[in-house]
């Protein structure tokens, strides 16, 4: 029997809500065809023979014996029809308690704090999100090795950093960079996975390179977004210069342009996009910046970024488009509510939860 493509990944809440939401919504807009009523009742008494006469009572039989059975097929025919329709729904949203779906589950397994981990294993809380300088110019072995440096952040949390060589980097919630405490030999190389913004210092002798699980990237001085969230949202946009990107399935550089994303598919290689890369320009400057996107991506995002859990209500168009823009260093009690002013939506924010019901 074929994998059922929904009943995977249990390990990763976020990709699981989003295939039970592409599958509520393929039922809500009638991509699954619904069973004919006539035709299942038709079949339904068939099964319970109320067409034959030895089934109805004669006026002196008891009737409690029959009737019995009727019932029992009667809530057995219902069952069958909301099952039907409702069924794979409800098995796919079983964390849930009613008409509603988790879109978003908070993450806590990064812990709660920025955190630095330096070459020898000591790990140190960083505090300062705004940027936090990496000076290993002068080590104290000059002719040892570089150490890794790691900088992690948790959900809810950002970072910007300059690293040694004066390369800037906005790390977003859930992201990880690693590089050494100072770039020797002919190339500057360091690994990403996450979310991150990178300014790469030109050095026309010394390329950047920029590995992540699913691919890696040459830089020439430069400035891109990076997602690496798993196979299925993996990607990198170039804003300015010029970089190449190459897949251990496919090592031949594909060369991108400004305004263009390389995206991974399914196959293992990177396909070319055309992009307006003026919002990641606005995200990387601090703002929630979303021009004519999903209520589902908004909520999401927003879920993510501040680490709290997102439920909504069955009733709620999550495919409906809106251009919101805020700033993102506010609380999200504000974030909340300025998004709640200009959607056709209840939002509720009790700390932990963001709850969404129609209006």
């Amino acid at each position: 029997m074929k994998k059922n493509p929904f009943l995977h990944n249990n390990d990763n809440p976020e990709g699981s809500d989003l295939e039970r939401f592409y599958v509520k919504h393929a039922l809500r807009r009638g991509n699954v065809e619904l069973p004919d009523e006539n035709a299942e009742w038709e079949r339904i008494k068939g099964m319970i023979n109320l067409d034959r006469n030895d089934n109805v009572p004669d006026e002196t039989a008891p009737l409690t014996h029959w009737w019995s059975n009727v019932r029992t097929w009667v809530v057995a025919a219902s069952v069958f029809l909301l099952l039907g329709v409702g069924g794979l729904y409800y098995l796919l949203s079983n964390e849930t308690a009613g008409p509603e779906i988790r879109l978003y589950i908070a993450d806590n397994s990064n812990g709660s704090e920025i955190v630095m981990t330096s070459p020898c294993g000591v790990e140190t809380v960083i505090d300062n999100k705004n940027n936090v300088k990496i000076n290993r110019k002068n080590p104290i072995q000059p002719d040892a090795v570089p150490g890794k440096i790691v900088l992690s952040t948790p959900g809810g949390k950002e970072l910007s950093v300059t690293l040694p060589d004066s390369t800037r980097i906005w790390l977003w919630p859930n992201s990880t960079v690693e590089f050494p405490e100072r770039f020797t030999g002919d190339i500057r190389e360091i690994t990403i996975s996450g979310e991150a913004y990178v300014d790469v210092y030109h050095k026309e002798d010394k390329p950047f390179i920029v590995n992540t699980p699913y691919f890696s990237t040459r830089v020439y001085g430069t400035e891109f977004g990076i997602r690496v969230k798993s196979s299925k949202e993996a990607s990198v946009t170039l804003v300015e210069g010029k970089l190449a990107v190459m897949t251990e399935q496919n090592p031949e550089e594909v060369i991108l342009h400004p305004d263009q994303a390389a995206m991974l598919g399914s196959d293992g290689n990177m396909s070319l996009h055309e992009v307006d890369t003026y919002s990641l320009k606005q995200w990387r400057d601090g703002m929630f910046y979303f021009e004519n996107e999903s209520l589902f991506n908004i909520l999401l995002t927003i879920g993510r970024w501040h680490n709290v859990s997102v439920v909504v209500s069955a009733d709620v168009d999550l495919d409906e488009p809106y251009h919101f823009v805020t700033d993102r260093d506010q609380p999200i009690e504000l974030v909340i509510d300025a998004f709640a002013s200009v959607s056709n939506i209840n939002i509720d924010f009790d700390g932990t939860q963001i709850t969404v019901e129609g209006r």
